[in-house]
């Protein structure tokens, strides 16, 4: 059977692409992928995850609401009911709501565990082989489970796995600061669990700001996680059986650690093993991720592979955009693909960023400053009892065009979309500075900080005023 376009994966980015193809009048097939064990349709792990990080937020918002204590063993107990309830409905919703977005605007569904039989041929299913023009793989990646761990799911997770049980440990090890490990580990130590988080390199989170790591870090340690840095593990066993099971991990120095439950952030691979790329002549790197040029073409004509089956740390902005984008440039449609795209952590409190970094700015030898707004300083944040955060502005000395945003706080995920939109737009500090917003926003941190940059440059070029004597700067 003949299609012009199809699509392989259900993550953002595949429904994205199937939609934008059907809008141009394209006859569109998604095939929607397969657990390896058990049959059932894949929900993206990242979407489970941002659920629980807003789960976590609403029952914390809820009890500094009452006043009630928002750590041990009850609101361990009541996240695990909440949590598991509202997987389980989210989870429905996702598959319920996906079909019916996609069948309305025409788009044709499979199910199955694809492969390429040539650059143009898809098998769906064991004797059931589609053809189209337009071929884009979007099925995104899974965690990467080092063999000598010894994952069990129960007592060594990774972050799909401890996502699937209803209990929420008294005390976890995550092994690894990437993004997810450092996300994991201040959600559950904001619910209560007693955290450490090793990690072999020096710092956390090197890529940010460091005035927002720095809030991040206090955060943590205020909340009880215990971050280990330039650590390797030795050792993990298992130990006990049942109900009193546990882990014990040895690390490089000889330090130990006993926990009901170890998390191995260990990075994604990509689920392209069974694809078949080599027929279709799509190349890939050492670790099998697909490589694509800026407009999402690989290797082979007409095929084209989208987020984070390209790049396992591509940022959740960024899915659904490349989808689009990268059938918008099949179809030859005119596109402006320019722009940042802004990078969120969900840690407690989030972290947002898009552009460069003052770090940055000094390695290519740009002369830049900073123009800084605290959020706790708003009142919206103050009546959702958040007394810190940061907003960051990295301007460049000489035009004052803003080249970077950084938000670390309540909300940022949110906050940093305008700062994006306005970057975009090659807006300077005195755009930010004469942009108005509604009382008590979030978002006027923006005009703050600007506002503050701008008096601050003023006051040190302005000339000094005449005094009535006539001695000028003497008044």
């Amino acid at each position: 059977m003949r299609h012009d376009a199809i699509v392989i994966g259900s993550d953002e980015d595949g429904i994205a692409a199937a939609l934008t193809a059907a809008s141009a009048g394209l006859d569109v097939l998604l095939v929607d992928l397969l657990e390896a064990r058990g049959g059932r349709p894949v929900m993206p792990g990242s979407e489970l995850s941002s659920l629980l990080h807003k789960t976590v937020l609403e029952i914390h918002a809820a009890h500094r609401v009452l006043g009630r204590e928002t750590t041990g063993p009850k609101l361990r107990a009541l996240f695990g009911r909440i949590f598991a309830r509202r997987r389980d409905e989210a989870v429905r919703f996702h598959f319920a709501s996906l079909r019916e977005r996609l069948a309305a605007a025409g788009v044709r569904m499979a199910t199955g565990r694809p492969r390429f039989v040539s650059p143009t041929e898809v098998e769906v299913a064991p004797g059931d082989v589609r053809q189209a023009a337009i071929i884009i793989v979007a099925v995104g990646c899974r965690p990467r489970r080092p063999r000598r761990l010894l994952l069990d799911d129960r007592i060594v997770c990774d972050p799909d796995s401890i996502l699937a049980g209803s209990s929420v440990p008294r005390s976890l090890v995550v092994i690894g600061a990437d993004i997810v490990g450092c996300e994991f580990s201040c959600i559950f130590a904001a619910l209560g669990s007693q955290v450490t988080l090793v990690e072999r390199r020096r710092r956390l989170l090197r890529f940010v700001d460091p005035e927002l790591r720095e809030v991040l870090h206090e955060r943590m340690q205020r909340m009880g996680v215990t971050v280990v840095l330039e650590e390797s593990v030795e050792d993990l066993r298992r130990v006990g059986a049942g109900a009193d099971a546990h882990a014990l991990v040895t690390l490089g120095s000889g330090r130990t650690e006993v926990c009901d439950r170890v998390l191995i952030a260990a990075g994604g691979v990509p689920n392209t093993r069974s694809l078949g790329l080599d027929l279709a002549g799509v190349a890939s790197d050492a670790r099998g991720f697909v490589v694509v040029d800026d407009h999402h073409r690989t290797s082979q004509a007409g095929v084209y592979a989208t987020g984070r089956v390209v790049d396992a740390l591509a940022p959740s902005g960024a899915l659904g955009h490349q989808g689009r984008m990268a059938v918008l440039d099949a179809i030859g449609a005119d596109i402006d693909a320019s722009g940042e795209i802004p990078l969120v952590i969900l840690t407690v409190p989030e972290i947002a960023t898009v552009g460069l970094t003052q770090e940055a700015c000094e390695h290519l030898g740009v002369g830049a400053f900073s123009a800084s707004a605290p959020l706790g300083r708003v009142l919206r944040a103050r009546i959702r009892g958040e007394d810190d955060g940061l907003l960051k502005l990295v301007v460049a000395s000489e035009t004052l065009k803003v080249l970077g945003v950084h938000v670390v706080g309540i909300s940022a995920s949110e906050i940093v979309n305008l700062g994006a939109a306005l970057l975009r737009r090659g807006c300077s500090l005195a755009d930010f500075a004469n942009t108005t917003f509604s009382a008590g926003s979030l978002c006027g941190a923006y005009r703050s900080a600007a506002v503050e940059a701008l008096g601050r440059r003023i006051a040190t070029r302005a000339p000094a005023l005449p005094s009535p004597d006539g001695d000028a700067g003497r008044w």
